[in-house]
């Protein structure tokens, strides 16, 4: 299908300061309607197939201005592999690498308000477990290092790349090393 559009070049210095960059753009890609889920895009082929996309649209009502920016690959099929949402949050489909040559972190988990920086982990739906800072598990600005566990699960510990338990803290809060039963406090 072929949608039409609007492409211009306004040559038109670019200022982010203000936070709203859409007035003084160098490039806007538009399309022709607007509406929740439109918006422009970019297409990348070769003259045989669509092999990647790049589309700005529109999540939610006309008028609002949120903004979803998201990347398209071919595989056997077109498939989204990374989303930026106007609520800054980014979702990535499959497995994400990051590889870092130099002596640095690889990843770094920030968060402006005090003790509230940490990586959830969910199950489908449901969440399963947090690491971070204290505060993003107990609801202040506690900032020691935790690692929570949802309701009926415990906290495993694992080493020598094995898939063999070495300690275990159960749900009850019992401590076992060595061991994976935990009968005592």
């Amino acid at each position: 299908a072929v949608a039409t559009g609007h492409l211009s070049n306004s040559h038109t210095a670019v200022d982010y300061r203000d936070g709203y960059p859409y007035n003084n753009t160098g490039l806007s890609i538009n399309g022709s309607t607007a509406g929740d889920g439109l918006g422009g895009g970019l297409q990348f082929g070769d003259s045989s197939e669509d092999i990647a996309f790049i589309t700005g649209t529109r999540n939610g009502v006309t008028g609002n201005r949120r903004g979803r920016l998201a990347f398209y690959v071919r595989n056997s099929s077109v498939a989204e592999v990374l989303r930026l949402d106007y609520d800054k949050t980014a979702t990535f489909a499959g497995t994400t690498t990051v590889d870092v040559a130099q002596n640095t972190a690889a990843l770094i988990i920030d968060n402006d308000t005090a003790g509230k920086a940490g990586i959830q982990f969910k199950d489908g739906a449901a969440s399963k477990g947090v690491v971070g800072l204290t505060g993003c598990i107990t609801g202040d600005s506690s900032t020691d290092i935790g690692l929570f566990a949802e309701l009926s699960a415990g906290i495993g510990f694992f080493v020598n790349g094995s898939g063999t338990r070495v300690a275990t803290i159960d749900s009850a809060g019992k401590v076992g090393i060595g061991t994976t039963s935990v009968d005592c406090l």
